[in-house]
């Protein structure tokens, strides 16, 4: 009699350890729902991971193994009394060439562990590499069989490098590229040069917050240079545009001098890169005087597009689409066609105007110029719509997308996941949702009739494999419904995927914790986003530290995280960030330590900071609140020597009566107070002026009050209305 299912997968108990680090976590322990530890842990070791144990015969075609492997990889949900009727072949994730590849891979595994090196040739595992890269296998398990061989001094061919970087590269692993990069360079000596750009550019050009990519490709740039190689303009361009994108203006600058040193033209390539940085900061006279020299050194010919783009796409960042516009039309008359890119971003503005019904007729408008539908335009426009919760012009842009022989790639569905988990947040929190498996996603997967289940299904039917943007939009969404199951709930399904957390990840889970009141386990999260390879701490992640530690009185740990915020803004040629330097303002208020408030406030004034109005009337506020009249009229004139902010003038006077009739009710009670007191003053012949009165008025002093209260003249209120 052949043993049942579940007997096969009880052998499987001595790795209950194992499946927690795969499934779980190792911060937080959420189960899989819907099987036993057991079931759960044989599937993933044996099947899922190329490394796992076997165990039963028959694995791979046990409909129970395929249910589960459906339910840790898909969105769908399976019963397990209807297992049994159900043809495994509809729950199969894997491809044929995936599972050869990872039997391969174990095959040669087993034979090294087993001290029999001597039958496992080079080329073998060159072959298992290459198959495992090429059938799209986890990078996480294909990092883990390259180690593996690597440590039995196997030597891969080049070929296999390249598609390890490939892979490395797709997975936004940064610090891997640069480690499989080292290795090949001491196997085979420094690649040509055209890999190291590529490698730059395309470690540029990998979304995502968190992550370490920027960084990777800086050490890249850093080992062309020491590679040898003597720099073309091209190369020179490169590190150009990596400089600019990490906010190195004076080295981008150095390196055009070098440049024209070396005895290369600059390009106009160079003055596009120039122009990108002062655009994205918002210094727009800078890159329009950037654009004048472009055109002086261009003499007759006709400028490229993407120099009207980066004028373009400052203009929107600004939301100044008047001028957009202007810089669309000037481009048709000057001779340079529109492309994507400028159609792309002019949307987003649109859209973040709210003028979906403009964003949508630029399609149009593309295809009477003649240019080819574009995905990019189309993720534009469905994105603000998305936003907005036009789901049916969405429809209708996906029907209009599918009929001009366009496909929604992962970044689409990114987009639609967003609208959907951040329409039905607000009602997860006012409702309680039944639990779902991790195969669903989480509980916020449901919401609203289940349309962010129906796109996770809709992207693995078409082939695509949610990223870690996927889900840490689904982490967002559960962050802003305050619901911690359903965070660790995608947490732990992102783990079973094998897809890494990035930086934006570790963040909103911070945050969560940190609204929930539970400090230390966002520590720990930070701990953990500071010890990852595959994400970075970020200036999010330290304003979110600042306001962890702000949160349950640690102002020495806060300031501390707001200068490690302040030296890599530094870095990146930013200000100092706003939230840090607010977070810290509010902690004191909240305290009632007004000098300490004002001292933090100066400091990030002082080191270039910009504060937004929020801030600047919660610091005024806070001197009325402690009647200190003197620095609330610091604090205003310094709001209205600040560019950009919109000051409420009407109720900053309010706010400043209000604060003076309270003071006036106080002074009127202390001075009836007083006087029942008087005959005991003057009979013990003693007073208490060495003792505050407790009203806490400011920073006068106790004889400054004795002053005002017996009339004579003091300098008990500083200053009127101004």
């Amino acid at each position: 009699m052949n043993p049942s299912p579940l007997g096969q997968h009880n052998k499987a108990r001595t790795v209950r350890s194992a499946v927690q680090l795969a499934s779980r976590g190792p911060a937080w322990p959420v189960p899989i729902r819907g099987r036993s530890s057991d079931c759960v842990a044989s599937v993933i070791l044996s099947t899922y991971a190329p490394r796992g144990a076997n165990c039963g015969q028959g694995a791979r075609s046990n409909p129970l193994r395929s249910a589960c492997i459906a339910e840790a990889t898909s969105s769908q949900t399976i019963e397990l009394e209807n297992v049994q009727a159900t043809n495994p072949r509809s729950f199969a994730r894997r491809t044929q060439p995936l599972l050869e590849a990872q039997d391969d891979v174990r095959a040669l595994q087993r034979r090294l562990k087993a001290d029999c090196s001597e039958n496992v040739s080079a080329s073998q595992c060159s072959k298992a590499i290459k198959a495992l890269c090429a059938a799209r296998e986890r990078w996480s398990d294909i990092r883990q069989a390259y180690s593996d061989f690597r440590a039995a001094n196997i030597r891969l061919d080049l070929d296999s490098y390249r598609m390890l970087t490939a892979a490395a590269l797709e997975a936004k692993q940064g610090y891997d590229v640069v480690e499989l990069l080292k290795h090949e360079e001491q196997l085979y000596g420094p690649p040509p040069q055209p890999v190291y750009c590529s490698m730059i550019s395309q470690l540029l050009k990998r979304p995502g917050r968190g992550t370490p990519c920027q960084q990777a490709a800086y050490k890249v740039w850093q080992m062309l240079r020491a590679s040898g190689h003597k720099l073309d303009a091209a190369a020179y361009r490169t590190g150009m545009n990596l400089c600019v994108e990490l906010g190195k203006l004076t080295e981008a600058r150095r390196l055009m001098d070098a440049m024209r040193a070396a005895g290369h033209r600059p390009g106009w390539g160079s003055y596009h890169i120039l122009m990108k940085y002062h655009a994205r900061r918002g210094d727009m006279n800078s890159a329009r005087r950037l654009f004048s020299q472009l055109r002086a050194y261009r003499g007759n010919r006709p400028l490229e597009i993407s120099a009207y783009n980066t004028l373009l796409d400052g203009f929107v960042r600004l939301g100044d689409l008047t001028m957009a516009r202007a810089v669309l039309d000037k481009a048709r008359r000057e001779g340079s066609s529109p492309d994507a890119f400028t159609y792309s971003s002019y949307a987003s503005g649109l859209v973040a105007a709210g003028r979906l019904d403009e964003a949508e007729a630029l399609l149009g408008e593309m295809a009477a110029e003649g240019l080819p539908p574009n995905p990019v335009v189309y993720g534009a426009v469905m994105d603000g719509c998305a936003r907005l919760s036009d789901w049916s012009r969405v429809e209708r842009l996906l029907k209009r997308m599918r009929a001009d022989g366009l496909h929604p790639s992962v970044a689409h569905y990114n987009m639609l996941i967003r609208g959907r988990s951040y329409s039905y947040s607000s009602e997860f929190t006012a409702q309680q949702h039944q639990p779902v498996t991790v195969g669903g996603g989480s509980t916020i997967a449901t919401a609203g009739g289940g349309h962010v289940e129906a796109l996770m299904a809709e992207m693995r039917a078409a082939g695509l494999r949610p990223d870690a943007i996927t889900y840490g939009t689904l982490i967002d969404a559960a962050v802003r419904s305050s619901s911690i199951e359903a965070a660790l709930e995608v947490l732990s399904a992102m783990r079973v995927e094998g897809v890494q957390p990035d930086g934006a990840t570790f963040t909103s889970l911070m945050k969560l914790f940190r609204t929930q009141g539970r400090h230390v386990q966002a520590l720990e999260f930070f701990e953990q986003l500071s010890n990852s390879r595959s994400s970075m701490v970020d200036l999010w992640a330290l304003c979110c530290l600042v306001k962890v530690h702000a949160s349950v009185g640690e102002m020495a740990e806060a300031e501390d995280a707001q200068g490690r915020a302040n030296e890599l803004a530094t870095e990146q040629g930013r200000p100092p960030p706003a939230e840090a330097a607010f977070a810290l303002l509010q902690a004191y208020g909240q305290q009632g330590q007004l000098r300490p408030a004002l001292l933090s406030l100066r400091r990030f004034l002082a080191t270039g900071g910009r504060p937004h109005r929020k801030m600047c009337e919660f610091a005024y506020r806070l001197c009325l609140k402690h009647f200190d009249f003197r620095a609330a009229s610091q604090v205003l004139r310094a709001m209205r020597l600040m560019r950009g902010l919109q000051l409420r003038e009407t109720l900053y006077r309010q706010w400043w009566e209000d604060a003076q009739r309270r003071l006036q009710a106080r002074r009127q009670a202390a001075s009836s107070s007083s006087t029942g007191s008087s005959s005991s003053l003057s009979n013990n012949g003693n007073s208490n002026s060495g003792t505050g009165s407790g009203d806490g008025i400011g920073v006068t002093t106790t004889a400054e009050k004795w002053k005002w209260w017996f009339g004579l003249p003091n300098n008990y209120y500083g200053t009127d209305w101004r």
